[in-house]
Order: structure tokens, then C-alpha cells, then sequence
């Protein structure tokens, strides 16, 4: 494989996935959320609560990294990643489709002979 295709892929879908969680914190309003909850607790606005934004954030980053299973070569368990359950799933997927088509394409052979 090559390094250069394998950063851009990688890269691609890095700002897809960045994009998507961007999105859906617009979508439900989530400083609004945090300026709530830190209103609610301290009795004072506050247009950038920190105290709130900057443990949210870690914790969606290290929340990933537990979802996923990987910190980086190292596993935190033995079950697979949601990717490679996907990968496996595909696979499959892919053999059963090439049986499928092989075998009509043998009876298709048959039925000309």
C-alpha cells in the first residue's frame, strides 16, 4: 500500500469524522448547554464555560479511544474493535456474494452445454 494514499484516506476521514461531531454539537446547541448547566450551578452566565468545555472535550476524545478499543498498537480488552467487527462483517458479506455468483455462473454453463 502506499504511505501518501494511506494519509489521505486517513486524513479524509479524520475531518469527515471532526465535521460530524461539529455538526451535532451545533444541532443540539451544546454551548448553550454548557452556559445552562453553568448558570444552574454557580448562579452566574458565563459565554465561555470552560469549566465545563474543557472536560467535555477530553473526555469525547478519550471517550473514543475506550469505544474503539485502541491506544494505539496496545488493546484495553480482548474484544474486537467496532471497526474490525465491520471489517469481518464485510468480508463475509463479500464471500457469501462471490459463492452466490459463482455458482450461477456455473449453472448458467451447465445450462448452455
Amino acid at each position: 500500500t502506499h504511505p501518501i494514499f494511506f494519509g489521505l484516506v486517513w486524513l479524509l476521514l479524520f475531518i469527515g469524522a471532526a465535521l460530524a461531531i461539529i455538526y451535532f454539537h451545533e444541532d443540539v446547541s451544546m454551548q448553550q448547554v454548557h452556559q445552562r448547566l453553568y448558570y444552574m450551578i454557580t448562579g452566574e452566565f458565563n459565554a465561555q464555560p470552560l469549566l465545563f468545555q474543557i472536560p467535555y472535550s477530553l473526555g469525547l476524545g478519550l471517550g473514543m479511544v475506550l469505544f474503539f478499543n485502541h491506544v494505539f498498537q496496545k488493546r484495553i480488552n480482548e474484544e474486537p474493535s467496532p471497526l474490525e467487527v465491520e471489517m469481518f462483517q464485510y468480508q463475509q458479506s463479500l464471500d457469501q456474494y462471490v459463492i452466490v455468483n459463482e455458482n450461477k455462473d456455473n449453472m448458467k454453463q451447465l445450462a448452455d452445454d
